[in-house]
């Protein structure tokens, strides 16, 4: 695998030579969110005042790299209305960041006034990322573009191996093959990982369903295989990087992000920062128990959300039914048709979630909520029915100020968001638009 030309500095979740995870200080940069740029009004930074020419430059290059992700390809001129930087510094700009890998000039120019206009967008053709999603049963491998753009047929899922060194091995032959039916230059790798993930060490600390995982550098140890730089998130981490970039929170500052598609783990983005704790493994939810006398969970204790209200769980109960092995999507579409019947089980299960949601509105008073996972598509009109029972659990004044909402972001968008953030982070510090 070819590696890339540009020195990110830490590329395996180490932390920063203060002790810190390695992330910029200002809000964008603790969430690894892109910034959001502004039509039109934005002012770049052309050179004026005492600041180093260097850091202008980087900052200017984060500003037009987050004007492409947010406005998509763009001639000069649109992207100098986006960002407000001048001519001149716009054309040494493109000619910078074509070189570093992240941007291409796209095949087709644009025909202005009968003049052909060159078109730039974030690289896809001349440059590629990797993405993993390492999941309790499955693991995908994936190559895209720093669109994030993920192509079904650019998606290899293998089964999830039960021993560490296997998985290692199993992600770098995928890499490998993937390289080898996309050759580009491989700008890095972001991984989605399940379980207790800490920041500050780049390390899994706990995974109650991956057990091999833990204690694992995972970042670190793909990126001697891998032979680009690689970031590894929590999942949860992940995706609500995902939904800020790619979904529906690109305009929220506060919002928590449930996932319940295998267990059943928490993301908090609080004024535009990702709140993990000391160490990252804040927002837990999966693990606050709700039936005392309830099966025993993974993590060792009895009772836990994550026991009673997940895709997995769902599948499970659909499997006793069914008297076989049944899929998340196989269980969704026999009760769809109404081969298996699981009513009470689901009003069981939307109850427990709904008692969850309210607990995080309530510590929280998130503008947005978002649920991802399948388990509503099993019944028409189950989200509304979780929606209603929230009402019994959350303070209402809470309630009124925060909207409960399905993710549109996936597990592979939340990877590859993971090692997008990461690059453009790499090019410079992002300014908010005015």
């Amino acid at each position: 695998m070819r590696n890339r030309p540009l020195q990110p500095g830490p590329s395996s979740n180490g932390p920063s030579s203060n002790g810190s995870p390695s992330s910029g200080s200002s809000s964008d940069e603790t969430s690894g969110r892109p910034s959001r740029s502004s039509g039109g009004g934005a002012t770049g930074i052309g050179g004026t005042g005492r600041a180093e020419p260097a850091l202008l430059k980087r900052v200017n290059a984060r500003h037009v790299l987050d004007a492409l992700l947010e406005f998509g390809p763009c001639t000069r001129t649109a992207l100098r209305n986006h960002t407000g930087i001048s001519a001149p510094t716009m054309s040494k700009l493109m000619d910078h960041l074509a070189g570093t890998g992240l941007v291409e000039a796209a095949s087709e120019p644009l025909l202005t006034a009968g003049r052909p206009s060159k078109v730039f967008r974030l690289a896809c053709d001349t440059a590629r990322i990797l993405g993993v999603v390492i999941d309790i049963d499955s693991t995908k491998v994936f190559s895209c573009g720093l669109d994030g753009c993920v192509a079904d047929e650019a998606v290899r899922v293998i089964d999830t191996p039960r021993t560490y060194g296997e998985l290692l091995s199993e992600i770098a032959r995928v890499a490998r093959d993937l390289g080898e039916e996309h050759p580009a230059l491989c700008l890095g790798a972001g991984v989605s990982v399940p379980g207790l993930f800490n920041a500050r060490e780049g390390r899994v600390m706990l995974s109650p369903n991956l057990r091999f995982l833990n204690g694992a550098q995972l970042a670190a140890d793909l990126e001697q295989r891998l032979e680009v730089a690689t970031i590894a998130f929590q999942e949860e981490r992940a995706l609500c990087l995902a939904e800020q970039i790619f979904g529906a929170a690109r305009e929220l500052e506060d919002f928590a992000m449930i996932d319940i598609s295998a267990g059943l783990g928490m993301g908090v983005v609080s004024g535009g920062r990702f709140v993990g704790g000391r160490d990252g493994y804040g927002g837990e939810l999966g693990h606050i128990t709700v039936d005392p006398r309830g099966e025993r969970c993974g993590c060792g204790n009895r009772g836990c959300l994550e026991t009673v209200a997940t895709d997995r769980v769902f599948a499970r109960i659909v499997e006793g039914k069914a008297g076989r092995p049944v899929s998340v999507d196989e269980a969704i579409d026999l009760v769809r048709r109404g081969e298996i019947r699981a009513g009470r089980e689901l009003a069981r299960m939307t109850d427990f979630l709904a008692r969850g949601l309210g607990i995080v509105i309530n510590l929280f008073n998130p503008a947005g909520v978002f649920v991802h996972g399948r388990l509503f598509d099993a019944r028409e009109g189950l989200f509304d029915d979780l929606i209603s029972a929230v009402e019994s659990h959350a303070l209402r004044p809470s309630l009124a100020a925060s909207r409960i909402i399905r993710a549109r972001g996936s597990k592979k968008q939340g990877a590859a968001a993971t090692i997008i953030s990461h690059l453009f982070r790499s090019a410079g510090p992002s300014i908010r638009g005015s």
